[in-house]
């Protein structure tokens, strides 16, 4: 019985909506054209059996389908049609299948990659039609090079002698100038060496040399190839990722060369990525934000991923102009400035330390130990991972200050470019021993010989990705202020909440107002913030009373103002000496707490700055420690310099 068709039908499946008999694909389907009267037929190889080149692949990665017109406008015959049509293509495409892997097999191409693959590691002489050969370091499949060679397929029997001439000739070339590539005096010399072979420049933000990369994409194969010999030859450790995926990590896995030349070739396209180099017997990670830029007409350059740098287009010619040759101590010509120290601080506290304890013990007394909030003085051990992640990210800093009231805990090493320091040492002794990180902050900036220009830093802020100078401070100077998206400082919200950092802000808010008329509702993001020390001795000429009772008091009080996390970002704005943040957006930030703790986890390289806050009890969320834990060892496996 004949099956009656649907009166609009666009799309029938020959099999299920048909009904007719054979043996054939069972997605092969008909379908209408607005272009032609006829019906077409249409069906998606299997991928394995599919022999158009990249298996039928778009650039998008979307396979496409195999169809053709049946010459007719009727639907049953053009079925009947459509399954002779699909059981010829078949026959031709396992044809074609088995026409190309004879080919394969049997050409001068496969021939190389297999001796390739078999001669690596070794030196060999042979003799091969009355000549004596020598192939010297060849030292993994090089299939790249010769695969689109004229000679690459012809068949192992046809083979002449000038083929196999020009094929040696060219591999001991190949192999003299990786030779030379990785030709190092000392260890040292290899984070430099990469720069100097493919004329690599930096400062792309700023014009100072620094954490980036800034390379042409025509010498992109050829950063693919010197990395790839420095791994095989010198035992260079790498790991390279996007915003979303990891390319390669060498450093966590082993990769035989084939895999690993596959895993390279990943960022041959890309516009942008993030690249981490050990060598062997170091214990520094150095990492760089690589971009690309692309010679358009004449000599007109491009960048390839526009982030507010100095030069998103340049003549080649003026290169030296802006953009400085990485890994040197030069500078551009025209951008940059004095290239001044940065300082960081970071503030630390531990509540099991014994000095801590004896020091609470002595201000509030025996029953002081009820008052102790977990949230504000436990620590989780996030001050190993800040400073992996600040020699990492920003090796541009100048020194660090770890100003606390507690013992130097034992993995910390002492060096020249850190420096622990004690309350005593920059706060009144009036105010000591204090617990209260608003009076902590109010003096920091008083610690000795510390720069104009720092960053400070609560130990649970993280860096997550390599930061420039210019995140922090700009052109001119100025400190760069990151605020939140949403405003959250007004009275009504501190009525209800009674949280002590918004009371604080608020008081700023209202010394501020009162003062300069102007309006200040949102905080500073949870990350490090940007000051000049010059802005907050003028703070505290202006408000000497508010910065003493905050300094004075012990404990948050009521009358506290935070001027290292607010105030001092607002003055610094109306006194042109700060800046807000142009170019940041939410996706850069992360304020991490149990219930964001996943969203890390999926998308561990999507996020600049990092924040482990505790709060409402997390401090004694010991399946959130235990995943916090699990990133930071995961993002931070190396020690730092800093590290027993």
């Amino acid at each position: 019985m004949v099956k009656e068709l649907p009166e609009h039908w666009t799309t029938l499946n020959v099999k299920a909506d048909l009904n007719i008999r054979g043996s054939y694909v069972s997605d092969l389907r008909i379908y209408k054209k607005k272009s032609s009267p006829n019906i077409y037929a249409a069906f998606l190889p299997n991928e394995k059996d599919d022999t158009r080149p990249n298996r039928g692949r778009t650039k998008s990665g979307k396979r496409r389908i195999i169809d053709a017109s049946m010459g007719t406008d009727d639907p049953w015959e053009a079925a009947k049609r459509a399954v002779a049509w699909v059981t010829e293509k078949q026959r031709t495409l396992k044809k074609d299948k088995e026409k190309k892997k004879g080919i394969y097999e049997n050409s001068f191409f496969n021939y190389l990659e297999e001796d390739l693959d078999e001669k690596s590691h070794k030196k060999r002489e042979d003799k091969i039609k009355g000549k004596k050969l020598k192939e010297k370091g060849i030292k993994w499949k090089e299939v790249e090079y010769h695969k689109d060679r004229a000679s690459s397929q012809i068949e192992a029997t046809q083979i002449s002698r000038s083929n196999f001439d020009e094929y040696c000739t060219f591999l001991e070339e190949k192999a003299d100038k990786l030779k030379n590539m990785v030709r190092l005096k000392k260890k040292e010399d290899l984070i430099s060496l990469i720069p100097k072979k493919l004329n690599i420049r930096s400062g792309v933000y700023d014009g100072i040399v620094d954490n980036t990369w800034l390379i042409s994409a025509d010498k992109l194969q050829e950063f693919i190839d010197l990395i790839l010999s420095l791994i095989l030859f010198n035992g260079l450790k790498v790991s390279i990722h996007g915003s979303k995926i990891e390319y390669i990590n060498n450093i966590k896995n082993n990769y035989n060369k084939v895999n690993l030349e596959k895993a390279l070739h990943l960022v041959k396209n890309k516009s942008s990525f993030i690249i981490n180099l050990i060598y062997p017997g170091s214990k520094l990670i150095y990492c760089r934000k690589v971009l690309t830029y692309q010679k358009k007409k004449g000599d007109l350059c491009m960048v390839r991923r526009n982030e507010n740098i100095i030069a998103s287009k340049f003549m080649e010619k003026s290169l030296n102009d802006y953009f400085p040759l990485a890994e040197s101590n030069n500078m551009s010509t025209l951008y940059a400035k004095e290239n001044d120290n940065i300082d960081i601080v970071i503030t630390w506290v531990n509540q099991n330390d014994i000095k801590w304890k004896k020091l609470w013990k002595y201000r509030f007394g025996e029953k002081g130990s009820k008052q102790i909030d977990p949230d504000r003085y436990t620590d989780s051990g996030e001050l190993k991972y800040c400073l992996r992640a600040i020699e990492k990210y920003i090796p541009w800093y100048s020194r660090i200050f770890i100003a606390s009231n507690c013992q130097k805990p034992d993995w910390l090493v002492n060096m020249k470019d850190i420096e622990w320091i004690d309350h005593h040492e920059f706060m009144p002794s009036s105010s000591l021993p204090t617990f209260n990180s608003h009076a902590i902050e109010a003096a920091i900036y008083k610690i000795p010989n510390l720069s104009e220009k720092f960053l400070y830093f609560n130990d649970d802020f993280l860096l997550n990705a390599p930061i420039q100078r210019s995140a922090f401070f700009d052109n001119l100077g100025r400190a760069v202020v990151h605020l939140e998206e949403y405003g959250v400082i007004n009275d009504s919200h501190v009525s209800e909440a009674k949280k002590d950092y918004l009371i604080a802000s608020n008081n700023s808010r209202r010394l501020i107002a009162e003062k300069y008329k102007v309006r200040m509702t949102r905080l500073h993001k949870h990350m490090p913030y940007a000051h000049r020390k010059s802005n907050l001795i003028d703070f505290e000429k202006e408000f000497p009373n508010e910065v003493k009772e905050t300094i004075c008091a012990p404990q948050r009080s009521n009358k506290d103002i935070n001027i290292m996390s607010f105030a001092a970002h607002y003055f610094g704005l109306i006194h042109n000496k700060s800046v807000l943040a142009s170019n940041m957006n939410s996706s850069d930030y992360l304020y991490v707490r149990p219930s964001k703790m996943w969203e890390l986890l999926w998308n561990k390289y999507k996020y600049k700055f990092l924040c482990f806050n505790d709060g409402d009890g997390s401090a004694n969320n010991l399946f959130y420690k235990l995943q916090m834990h699990y990133y930071l060892d995961s993002k931070f496996p190396v020690p730092s310099s800093f590290e027993m």
